[in-house]
Protein backbone atom coordinates (compact mmCIF):
# COMPACT_ATOMS: atom_id res chain seq x y z
CA UNK A 1 0.00 0.00 0.00
CA UNK A 2 2.77 2.42 0.90
CA UNK A 3 4.59 1.77 -2.36
CA UNK A 4 1.54 2.21 -4.61
CA UNK A 5 0.48 5.38 -2.81
CA UNK A 6 4.00 6.69 -3.10
CA UNK A 7 4.06 6.02 -6.84
CA UNK A 8 0.67 7.70 -7.24
CA UNK A 9 1.84 10.71 -5.27
CA UNK A 10 5.09 11.15 -7.21
CA UNK A 11 3.17 10.52 -10.45
CA UNK A 12 5.04 11.06 -13.73
CA UNK A 13 8.28 11.96 -11.97
CA UNK A 14 8.68 8.32 -10.89
CA UNK A 15 10.18 7.75 -14.36
CA UNK A 16 13.11 10.01 -13.51
CA UNK A 17 14.00 7.80 -10.55
CA UNK A 18 14.01 4.47 -12.38
CA UNK A 19 17.80 4.34 -12.76
CA UNK A 20 18.31 5.18 -9.10
CA UNK A 21 16.20 2.44 -7.49
CA UNK A 22 19.21 0.70 -5.86
CA UNK A 23 20.27 3.95 -4.22
CA UNK A 24 16.71 4.79 -3.17
CA UNK A 25 16.29 1.30 -1.71
CA UNK A 26 19.46 1.80 0.34
CA UNK A 27 18.14 5.16 1.50
CA UNK A 28 14.85 3.65 2.69
CA UNK A 29 16.59 0.87 4.62
CA UNK A 30 18.95 3.30 6.33
CA UNK A 31 16.09 5.62 7.28
CA UNK A 32 14.11 2.67 8.68
CA UNK A 33 17.04 1.81 10.95
CA UNK A 34 16.57 5.13 12.77
CA UNK A 35 14.48 4.50 15.88
CA UNK A 36 11.84 6.85 17.19
CA UNK A 37 9.69 9.63 15.73
CA UNK A 38 10.93 12.62 17.73
CA UNK A 39 12.76 15.62 16.32
CA UNK A 40 16.17 13.98 16.79
CA UNK A 41 15.07 10.96 14.72
CA UNK A 42 13.71 13.20 11.96
CA UNK A 43 16.99 15.16 11.92
CA UNK A 44 18.92 11.89 11.65
CA UNK A 45 16.80 10.76 8.69
CA UNK A 46 17.24 14.14 7.05
CA UNK A 47 21.04 13.82 7.31
CA UNK A 48 20.87 10.35 5.69
CA UNK A 49 18.82 11.74 2.79
CA UNK A 50 21.11 14.74 2.41
CA UNK A 51 24.23 12.55 2.41
CA UNK A 52 22.83 10.23 -0.27
CA UNK A 53 21.72 13.20 -2.36
CA UNK A 54 25.22 14.68 -2.31
CA UNK A 55 26.69 11.29 -3.21
CA UNK A 56 24.36 10.99 -6.20
CA UNK A 57 25.23 14.49 -7.43
CA UNK A 58 28.92 13.64 -7.12
CA UNK A 59 28.47 10.42 -9.13
CA UNK A 60 26.51 12.22 -11.87
CA UNK A 61 29.26 14.87 -12.15
CA UNK A 62 31.87 12.11 -12.53
CA UNK A 63 29.77 10.50 -15.26
CA UNK A 64 29.41 13.82 -17.11
CA UNK A 65 33.16 14.43 -16.90
CA UNK A 66 33.77 10.93 -18.30
CA UNK A 67 31.38 11.57 -21.20
CA UNK A 68 33.03 14.88 -22.04
CA UNK A 69 36.56 13.45 -22.02
CA UNK A 70 35.55 10.33 -23.97
CA UNK A 71 33.81 12.39 -26.64
CA UNK A 72 36.91 14.58 -27.05
CA UNK A 73 39.28 11.62 -27.31
CA UNK A 74 37.17 9.26 -29.44
CA UNK A 75 38.68 9.01 -32.91
CA UNK A 76 36.00 6.61 -34.11
CA UNK A 77 32.76 8.57 -33.55
CA UNK A 78 30.38 5.83 -34.59
CA UNK A 79 31.92 2.84 -32.84
CA UNK A 80 29.64 0.64 -30.79
CA UNK A 81 26.00 -0.17 -31.42
CA UNK A 82 24.60 3.14 -32.63
CA UNK A 83 21.44 3.36 -34.71
CA UNK A 84 22.26 6.75 -36.21
CA UNK A 85 24.84 9.58 -36.04
CA UNK A 86 24.71 9.67 -32.27
CA UNK A 87 27.20 8.08 -29.94
CA UNK A 88 25.68 6.14 -27.05
CA UNK A 89 27.88 6.18 -23.98
CA UNK A 90 26.95 4.33 -20.81
CA UNK A 91 28.58 4.57 -17.42
CA UNK A 92 27.65 2.58 -14.34
CA UNK A 93 28.51 3.73 -10.86
CA UNK A 94 27.03 2.32 -7.65
CA UNK A 95 23.80 1.31 -9.34
CA UNK A 96 23.27 4.68 -11.06
CA UNK A 97 23.06 4.13 -14.82
CA UNK A 98 22.90 7.13 -17.09
CA UNK A 99 22.84 7.13 -20.87
CA UNK A 100 23.83 10.19 -22.89
CA UNK A 101 23.27 10.45 -26.62
CA UNK A 102 25.47 13.26 -27.85
CA UNK A 103 26.09 14.62 -31.34
CA UNK A 104 29.65 14.07 -32.48
CA UNK A 105 30.75 17.33 -34.06
CA UNK A 106 34.32 16.21 -34.85
CA UNK A 107 33.33 14.40 -38.06
CA UNK A 108 32.74 17.64 -39.91
CA UNK A 109 34.54 20.97 -40.10
CA UNK A 110 31.18 22.73 -40.37
CA UNK A 111 28.50 22.67 -37.63
CA UNK A 112 26.17 19.68 -37.92
CA UNK A 113 22.47 20.49 -37.72
CA UNK A 114 21.09 17.03 -36.98
CA UNK A 115 17.41 16.44 -36.15
CA UNK A 116 16.40 16.92 -32.50
CA UNK A 117 17.60 13.87 -30.55
CA UNK A 118 15.23 11.53 -28.77
CA UNK A 119 14.95 12.15 -25.05
CA UNK A 120 16.29 9.49 -22.63
CA UNK A 121 12.67 8.53 -21.90
CA UNK A 122 12.30 7.35 -25.52
CA UNK A 123 14.92 4.66 -24.81
CA UNK A 124 13.54 3.72 -21.38
CA UNK A 125 13.46 -0.09 -21.10
CA UNK A 126 10.16 -1.70 -20.12
CA UNK A 127 10.91 -5.18 -18.85
CA UNK A 128 7.41 -6.67 -18.61
CA UNK A 129 4.99 -4.86 -20.88
CA UNK A 130 6.32 -2.62 -23.64
CA UNK A 131 4.87 -1.07 -26.79
CA UNK A 132 4.91 -4.50 -28.44
CA UNK A 133 2.74 -6.05 -25.73
CA UNK A 134 0.32 -3.11 -25.70
CA UNK A 135 -0.10 -3.43 -29.47
CA UNK A 136 -0.59 -7.19 -29.21
CA UNK A 137 -3.17 -6.71 -26.44
CA UNK A 138 -5.33 -4.12 -28.24
CA UNK A 139 -4.64 -4.91 -31.94
CA UNK A 140 -7.06 -2.84 -34.11
CA UNK A 141 -8.32 -1.02 -31.01
CA UNK A 142 -4.91 0.61 -30.70
CA UNK A 143 -6.11 3.11 -33.31
CA UNK A 144 -8.51 4.48 -30.68
CA UNK A 145 -5.68 4.87 -28.15
CA UNK A 146 -3.53 6.66 -30.74
CA UNK A 147 -6.34 9.05 -31.60
CA UNK A 148 -7.12 9.80 -27.96
CA UNK A 149 -3.43 10.50 -27.32
CA UNK A 150 -3.14 12.94 -30.22
CA UNK A 151 -6.41 14.62 -29.33
CA UNK A 152 -5.28 15.29 -25.78
CA UNK A 153 -8.00 13.12 -24.22
CA UNK A 154 -8.09 11.42 -20.81
CA UNK A 155 -7.06 7.75 -21.06
CA UNK A 156 -7.42 5.20 -18.28
CA UNK A 157 -5.80 1.77 -18.60
CA UNK A 158 -7.33 -0.85 -16.31
CA UNK A 159 -6.12 -4.38 -15.63
CA UNK A 160 -8.13 -6.02 -12.88
CA UNK A 161 -6.59 -9.40 -13.63
CA UNK A 162 -3.07 -8.08 -14.17
CA UNK A 163 -0.22 -7.37 -11.77
CA UNK A 164 0.31 -3.69 -11.04
CA UNK A 165 3.70 -3.84 -12.80
CA UNK A 166 2.00 -4.82 -16.08
CA UNK A 167 -0.55 -2.01 -15.82
CA UNK A 168 2.13 0.55 -14.92
CA UNK A 169 4.41 -0.43 -17.81
CA UNK A 170 1.49 -0.50 -20.27
CA UNK A 171 0.73 3.10 -19.29
CA UNK A 172 4.40 4.05 -19.69
CA UNK A 173 4.48 2.35 -23.12
CA UNK A 174 1.56 4.49 -24.29
CA UNK A 175 3.30 7.55 -22.87
CA UNK A 176 6.51 6.68 -24.72
CA UNK A 177 4.64 6.74 -28.04
CA UNK A 178 3.31 10.22 -27.23
CA UNK A 179 6.82 11.36 -26.25
CA UNK A 180 7.92 11.18 -29.90
CA UNK A 181 5.69 14.24 -30.38
CA UNK A 182 5.98 15.94 -27.01
CA UNK A 183 9.22 14.99 -25.18
CA UNK A 184 7.82 16.02 -21.79
CA UNK A 185 4.55 14.08 -22.16
CA UNK A 186 5.45 11.33 -19.68
CA UNK A 187 6.71 13.82 -17.11
CA UNK A 188 3.56 15.95 -17.26
CA UNK A 189 0.71 13.64 -18.30
CA UNK A 190 1.44 10.02 -17.35
CA UNK A 191 0.56 8.41 -14.01
CA UNK A 192 1.64 4.75 -14.15
CA UNK A 193 -0.51 3.70 -11.22
CA UNK A 194 -3.34 5.63 -9.62
CA UNK A 195 -4.66 5.64 -6.11
CA UNK A 196 -8.11 6.94 -5.25
CA UNK A 197 -6.42 8.87 -2.44
CA UNK A 198 -4.39 10.96 -4.86
CA UNK A 199 -6.74 11.37 -7.79
CA UNK A 200 -6.60 15.14 -7.50
CA UNK A 201 -3.06 14.89 -8.91
CA UNK A 202 -4.41 14.11 -12.37
CA UNK A 203 -8.16 14.85 -12.44
CA UNK A 204 -7.44 18.58 -12.62
CA UNK A 205 -5.50 18.02 -15.88
CA UNK A 206 -7.15 18.24 -19.28
CA UNK A 207 -5.16 15.26 -20.62
CA UNK A 208 -3.60 12.24 -18.96
CA UNK A 209 -2.83 8.51 -19.18
CA UNK A 210 -3.51 6.69 -15.91
CA UNK A 211 -3.20 3.06 -14.82
CA UNK A 212 -5.49 1.39 -12.28
CA UNK A 213 -6.55 -1.91 -10.75
CA UNK A 214 -9.64 -0.31 -9.21
CA UNK A 215 -13.00 -1.46 -10.69
CA UNK A 216 -14.57 1.82 -9.57
CA UNK A 217 -13.40 3.41 -12.85
CA UNK A 218 -15.91 1.31 -14.84
CA UNK A 219 -18.84 3.21 -13.40
CA UNK A 220 -17.20 6.66 -13.28
CA UNK A 221 -17.16 7.68 -16.94
CA UNK A 222 -16.66 11.33 -15.94
CA UNK A 223 -13.06 10.38 -15.07
CA UNK A 224 -12.09 9.30 -18.60
CA UNK A 225 -12.64 9.78 -22.33
CA UNK A 226 -11.25 6.35 -23.22
CA UNK A 227 -11.21 3.32 -20.92
CA UNK A 228 -8.77 0.61 -22.08
CA UNK A 229 -9.15 -2.92 -20.70
CA UNK A 230 -5.84 -4.82 -20.70
CA UNK A 231 -7.57 -8.08 -19.79
CA UNK A 232 -9.84 -8.14 -22.86
CA UNK A 233 -8.12 -5.77 -25.31
CA UNK A 234 -11.31 -3.71 -25.62
CA UNK A 235 -11.78 0.05 -25.37
CA UNK A 236 -14.80 2.04 -24.21
CA UNK A 237 -15.15 5.59 -25.48
CA UNK A 238 -16.92 8.47 -23.81
CA UNK A 239 -19.58 10.39 -25.72
CA UNK A 240 -17.17 13.09 -26.89
CA UNK A 241 -14.68 10.53 -28.22
CA UNK A 242 -16.88 7.81 -29.75
CA UNK A 243 -17.35 9.28 -33.24
CA UNK A 244 -13.71 10.36 -33.40
CA UNK A 245 -12.42 6.80 -33.02
CA UNK A 246 -14.97 5.03 -35.23
CA UNK A 247 -15.99 7.26 -38.15
CA UNK A 248 -12.94 9.38 -39.00
CA UNK A 249 -10.95 8.78 -42.23
CA UNK A 250 -7.75 8.00 -40.33
CA UNK A 251 -9.21 4.92 -38.62
CA UNK A 252 -8.59 2.53 -41.53
CA UNK A 253 -5.06 3.88 -42.07
CA UNK A 254 -4.33 3.34 -38.38
CA UNK A 255 -5.59 -0.23 -38.60
CA UNK A 256 -3.43 -0.88 -41.66
CA UNK A 257 -0.40 0.51 -39.83
CA UNK A 258 -1.11 -1.61 -36.74
CA UNK A 259 -1.32 -4.70 -38.98
CA UNK A 260 2.06 -3.80 -40.49
CA UNK A 261 3.50 -3.38 -37.00
CA UNK A 262 2.11 -6.77 -35.97
CA UNK A 263 3.67 -8.31 -39.09
CA UNK A 264 7.00 -6.78 -38.05
CA UNK A 265 6.66 -8.45 -34.64
CA UNK A 266 5.72 -11.75 -36.29
CA UNK A 267 8.72 -11.57 -38.65
CA UNK A 268 10.96 -11.03 -35.63
CA UNK A 269 9.42 -14.11 -34.05
CA UNK A 270 7.94 -11.99 -31.29
CA UNK A 271 11.02 -11.78 -29.12
CA UNK A 272 12.23 -15.38 -29.45
CA UNK A 273 15.76 -15.56 -30.78
CA UNK A 274 16.01 -11.78 -31.08
CA UNK A 275 17.24 -8.95 -28.91
CA UNK A 276 14.07 -7.88 -27.09
CA UNK A 277 15.31 -4.32 -26.76
CA UNK A 278 16.09 -4.07 -30.50
CA UNK A 279 12.65 -5.38 -31.49
CA UNK A 280 10.94 -3.03 -29.03
CA UNK A 281 13.01 -0.07 -30.25
CA UNK A 282 12.21 -0.91 -33.87
CA UNK A 283 8.51 -0.86 -33.05
CA UNK A 284 8.81 2.50 -31.27
CA UNK A 285 10.61 3.96 -34.29
CA UNK A 286 7.83 2.72 -36.58
CA UNK A 287 5.22 4.49 -34.48
CA UNK A 288 7.34 7.63 -34.40
CA UNK A 289 7.67 7.68 -38.19
CA UNK A 290 3.98 6.95 -38.80
CA UNK A 291 2.79 9.71 -36.48
CA UNK A 292 5.64 12.02 -37.44
CA UNK A 293 4.86 11.75 -41.15
CA UNK A 294 1.41 13.33 -41.00
CA UNK A 295 2.41 15.71 -38.17
CA UNK A 296 5.44 16.89 -40.18
CA UNK A 297 3.37 17.12 -43.36
CA UNK A 298 0.90 19.34 -41.50
CA UNK A 299 3.75 21.57 -40.34
CA UNK A 300 4.81 21.84 -44.01
CA UNK A 301 1.28 22.18 -45.40
CA UNK A 302 2.22 25.23 -47.48
CA UNK A 303 4.51 22.95 -49.54
CA UNK A 304 2.05 20.07 -49.90
CA UNK A 305 2.29 20.23 -53.72
CA UNK A 306 5.85 18.85 -53.41
CA UNK A 307 4.83 15.91 -51.22
CA UNK A 308 4.47 12.35 -52.43
CA UNK A 309 0.83 11.21 -52.92
CA UNK A 310 1.10 8.70 -50.06
CA UNK A 311 2.12 11.53 -47.70
CA UNK A 312 -0.68 13.80 -48.92
CA UNK A 313 -3.15 10.95 -48.40
CA UNK A 314 -1.97 10.52 -44.83
CA UNK A 315 -2.22 14.28 -44.27
CA UNK A 316 -5.75 14.53 -45.65
CA UNK A 317 -7.00 11.47 -43.73
CA UNK A 318 -5.69 12.94 -40.48
CA UNK A 319 -7.19 16.39 -41.00
CA UNK A 320 -9.67 16.06 -38.12
CA UNK A 321 -7.12 14.54 -35.77
CA UNK A 322 -4.58 17.24 -36.62
CA UNK A 323 -7.10 19.95 -35.77
CA UNK A 324 -7.48 18.36 -32.34
CA UNK A 325 -3.70 18.27 -31.83
CA UNK A 326 -3.70 22.00 -32.53
CA UNK A 327 -6.49 22.65 -30.05
CA UNK A 328 -4.73 20.79 -27.23
CA UNK A 329 -1.33 22.35 -28.01
CA UNK A 330 0.49 19.12 -28.98
CA UNK A 331 0.91 20.18 -32.60
CA UNK A 332 2.65 23.47 -31.73
CA UNK A 333 5.15 21.64 -29.51
CA UNK A 334 5.96 19.22 -32.33
CA UNK A 335 6.16 21.87 -35.05
CA UNK A 336 8.52 24.01 -32.96
CA UNK A 337 10.86 21.03 -32.51
CA UNK A 338 10.80 20.01 -36.16
CA UNK A 339 11.01 23.46 -37.76
CA UNK A 340 12.92 25.19 -34.97
CA UNK A 341 16.21 25.09 -36.86
CA UNK A 342 14.65 26.57 -39.99
CA UNK A 343 16.12 23.76 -42.11
CA UNK A 344 13.22 23.00 -44.46
CA UNK A 345 15.38 20.71 -46.59
CA UNK A 346 15.95 18.36 -43.66
CA UNK A 347 12.21 18.16 -43.00
CA UNK A 348 11.48 17.44 -46.68
CA UNK A 349 14.09 14.68 -46.48
CA UNK A 350 12.13 13.02 -43.66
CA UNK A 351 8.95 13.07 -45.72
CA UNK A 352 10.73 11.63 -48.77
CA UNK A 353 12.11 8.71 -46.73
CA UNK A 354 8.66 8.10 -45.22
CA UNK A 355 7.19 8.03 -48.73
CA UNK A 356 9.73 5.38 -49.81
CA UNK A 357 8.81 3.19 -46.84
CA UNK A 358 5.12 3.36 -47.77
CA UNK A 359 5.49 2.88 -51.54
CA UNK A 360 3.41 -0.29 -52.01
CA UNK A 361 1.05 1.43 -54.44
CA UNK A 362 3.37 4.23 -55.58
CA UNK A 363 3.96 4.88 -59.25
CA UNK A 364 7.42 5.00 -60.81
CA UNK A 365 7.08 8.78 -61.02
CA UNK A 366 6.33 9.05 -57.27
CA UNK A 367 9.34 6.91 -56.35
CA UNK A 368 11.64 8.93 -58.64
CA UNK A 369 10.30 12.16 -57.07
CA UNK A 370 11.11 10.88 -53.55
CA UNK A 371 14.56 9.66 -54.58
CA UNK A 372 15.40 12.93 -56.34
CA UNK A 373 14.43 14.86 -53.21
CA UNK A 374 16.80 12.66 -51.17
CA UNK A 375 19.58 13.00 -53.76
CA UNK A 376 19.34 16.80 -53.74
CA UNK A 377 19.82 16.73 -49.98
CA UNK A 378 22.81 14.40 -49.93
CA UNK A 379 24.47 16.46 -52.68
CA UNK A 380 24.19 19.62 -50.57
CA UNK A 381 27.40 18.95 -48.61
CA UNK A 382 28.62 16.61 -45.87
CA UNK A 383 25.63 17.40 -43.70
CA UNK A 384 23.27 15.95 -46.31
CA UNK A 385 24.38 12.30 -45.97
CA UNK A 386 24.53 12.71 -42.19
CA UNK A 387 20.97 14.01 -42.08
CA UNK A 388 19.85 11.07 -44.16
CA UNK A 389 21.60 8.51 -41.95
CA UNK A 390 20.17 10.13 -38.82
CA UNK A 391 16.63 9.22 -39.93
CA UNK A 392 17.53 5.70 -41.08
CA UNK A 393 18.04 3.85 -37.76
CA UNK A 394 19.32 0.30 -37.88
CA UNK A 395 16.25 -0.85 -35.93
CA UNK A 396 14.16 0.08 -38.99
CA UNK A 397 16.42 -1.52 -41.56
CA UNK A 398 19.01 1.24 -41.93
CA UNK A 399 19.51 2.30 -45.58
CA UNK A 400 17.32 -0.52 -46.93
CA UNK A 401 14.44 1.79 -48.07
CA UNK A 402 16.88 3.27 -50.59
CA UNK A 403 18.90 0.12 -51.27
CA UNK A 404 15.75 -1.84 -52.12
CA UNK A 405 15.24 0.49 -55.08
CA UNK A 406 18.33 -1.10 -56.68
CA UNK A 407 16.04 -4.05 -57.46
CA UNK A 408 13.50 -1.90 -59.31
CA UNK A 409 12.75 -2.91 -62.92
CA UNK A 410 13.13 0.77 -63.89
CA UNK A 411 16.68 1.88 -64.75
CA UNK A 412 16.04 5.50 -63.72
CA UNK A 413 15.04 4.40 -60.21
CA UNK A 414 18.10 2.15 -59.86
CA UNK A 415 20.50 4.86 -61.02
CA UNK A 416 19.24 7.50 -58.55
CA UNK A 417 19.33 4.97 -55.70
CA UNK A 418 22.93 4.11 -56.63
CA UNK A 419 23.92 7.80 -56.63
CA UNK A 420 22.48 8.29 -53.14
CA UNK A 421 24.18 5.19 -51.74
CA UNK A 422 27.50 6.14 -53.33
CA UNK A 423 27.49 9.43 -51.43
CA UNK A 424 26.58 7.68 -48.19
CA UNK A 425 29.42 5.23 -48.79
CA UNK A 426 31.86 8.13 -48.83
CA UNK A 427 31.58 8.61 -45.06
CA UNK A 428 33.02 6.22 -42.44
CA UNK A 429 29.62 5.87 -40.80
CA UNK A 430 28.09 5.38 -44.25
CA UNK A 431 30.38 2.42 -44.90
CA UNK A 432 29.17 0.87 -41.67
CA UNK A 433 25.54 1.42 -42.73
CA UNK A 434 26.19 -0.11 -46.16
CA UNK A 435 27.81 -3.11 -44.47
CA UNK A 436 24.44 -4.12 -43.04
CA UNK A 437 22.96 -4.75 -46.51
CA UNK A 438 22.76 -8.28 -47.86
CA UNK A 439 25.26 -9.42 -50.46
CA UNK A 440 22.69 -9.63 -53.28
CA UNK A 441 21.81 -5.92 -52.97
CA UNK A 442 25.49 -4.96 -52.79
CA UNK A 443 26.23 -7.08 -55.86
CA UNK A 444 23.37 -5.39 -57.74
CA UNK A 445 24.87 -2.00 -56.92
CA UNK A 446 28.35 -3.00 -58.11
CA UNK A 447 26.96 -4.43 -61.35
CA UNK A 448 24.97 -1.24 -62.00
CA UNK A 449 27.99 0.91 -61.20
CA UNK A 450 30.13 -1.11 -63.61
CA UNK A 451 27.49 -0.89 -66.35
CA UNK A 452 27.15 2.89 -65.95
CA UNK A 453 30.93 3.28 -66.00
CA UNK A 454 31.17 1.23 -69.22
CA UNK A 455 28.50 3.42 -70.84
CA UNK A 456 30.51 6.57 -70.14
CA UNK A 457 33.78 5.22 -71.49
Amino acid sequence: GGITKGVAFVGPDIVQLSAMWPAVETLVKRCCEVKGTDEAAIDAQFEIIKQLYLELISEIQKVDEKYSSDADKDATPFSGSSDSPWLSLRATSDGVITTHRIAIQSISEEPINLPPPRTPIWFMPLHTFGVAEVLAAFKDNFSAILTALLAGRRIVVKGFGCPSTVVSEAVLAIGIIASCISPDFIVTNVFPYSSITHMDKFLKRASYVVGTLNPMYDSRSEWWDLLCDLDTGTVTAGISTKMLITESPHVELDKDFCKEAMQYLASAGGYLGHDRRQVEQGLRERFAEYIGTFMTAAAMADRSDKMAPVVRELLEANHQRLMLTQLCGIFDIYADRILGGGDVGRVELQLAVAALRRNDNASEEDIIQALQSILRRVESGQQGPLHLLSILPESMGGVSPIANQLLSPQLAVRVIAMEILSRIEGLPVGKKAMGTLNSFVLLSMEQLRAAMSAMHR
